[in-house]
């Protein structure tokens, strides 16, 4: 989980009932799932009644969420940092208010909150309500939330789940380097930016599945490796899709996560007039013979429910594309088209 935060404080400022009775920070929440809030805190007196943590949207002061904290006379008589876990965390896309709010107590018992008398944070601001709200540019209440961004996904010990992707997704041609390699990234899910991911995270632990003592597990195991399954051999393996399988082993297990990526080739459906027509994504088993004083020959299958095996006729023509120079090879004509199904 990350957060995000303005922890700095001067000045601390009451609320009670007929007067202030919410306080906090106005700012913008971009596509995160907020879990918990935490603000600066202090009682004095003796005062009594629910202090609440609440966000709430600026368009219409809608409730996003809510959590009673506890009775203010709980609060310390030092400044303290308190904080309040929602029972639903919520996704956020908009600006709001993060808010502390009080309507009891009176002049001689009541709460504070504290904020920076200076502006902090760009773009954010503080902000209480009395009969309306009055925000303030010129300083910044201390804040902490904790969130997660939508479309991250976590495993059940918190923890941020990674995978392993090809450069560019599914995007035709692939990515290759300089050497002619189908380029791997170490990807995290839901993110399509990793460079500015790490910038704000530091550092991704690669880790194994169900295991959350990493380090002890590569000191029993040595280390773990990425390797093309049948290293240099040819043909490479390829699973029952044709595509080349890419295997993260761990040394000293057995079991093994695969990752398919695309074949070196693939066929395309053109009309008479080289119009695109369709791309045979599914096409595996690709081979292409080059013979001397005869024709050159392609074979290729394709799954029976595909959709456009339709297009396969002799009007059209199929062109074999490589997909690391991104160059057409050949051109052919249908000669033969069967069905194996058994």
């Amino acid at each position: 989980m990350a957060t995000e935060e303005q922890t700095a404080y001067t000045i601390g400022t009451y609320l009670f009932a007929g007067t202030r009775i919410r306080a906090g920070q106005r700012l913008t929440i971009s596509n995160r799932i907020v879990s918990k809030l935490s603000l600066v805190l202090q009682k004095f007196g003796s005062p009594t009644g629910d202090v609440t943590f609440t966000i709430r949207k600026v368009s219409d002061d809608g409730i996003l969420a809510s959590k009673v904290w506890g009775d203010a006379s709980a609060l310390s008589t030092e400044i303290t940092w308190e904080e309040a876990t929602f029972d639903s965390p919520v996704t956020i896309n908009e600006e709001v208010r993060l808010l502390v709010e009080f309507n009891s107590g009176d002049d001689s018992n009541f709460i504070r909150y504290y904020y920076q008398d200076t502006n902090i944070k760009a773009d954010e601001l503080r902000t209480y309500y009395i009969a309306s709200y009055t925000d303030d540019s010129g300083s910044d209440a201390a804040y902490i939330y904790t969130y997660e961004l939508a479309g991250e996904t976590y495993d059940e010990t918190g923890r941020l789940q990674i995978i392993l992707a090809m450069q560019g997704g599914d995007a035709y041609p692939p990515f290759y380097n300089e050497t002619g390699r189908i380029q791997i990234i170490l990807g995290v899910q839901g993110k399509t930016d990793l460079a500015t991911f790490l910038d704000a995270h530091e550092q991704i632990i690669l880790g194994v599945q169900g295991k959350s003592a990493l380090a002890t597990f590569v000191d029993v195991h040595e280390q773990i490796i990425f390797a093309v399954q049948g290293g240099d051999a040819w043909p490479p393996p390829y699973d029952e899709k044709g595509r080349l399988q890419v295997v993260l082993a761990i040394v000293g297990r057995t079991d093994t996560y695969i990752v398919p990526l695309p074949f070196a080739y693939t066929v395309e459906i053109r009309d008479a007039s080289a119009n695109l027509i369709a791309m045979l994504e599914n096409a595996h088993g690709i081979g292409y013979v080059q013979t001397i004083n005869a024709p050159h020959s392609l074979k290729f299958s394709l799954p029976s429910d595909d959709g456009k095996l339709l297009n396969i006729i002799l009007a059209n023509q199929l062109w074999l594309r490589d997909c690391k120079t991104n160059e057409v090879v050949r051109k052919f004509q249908l000669q033969r088209k069967m069905d194996v199904r058994q």
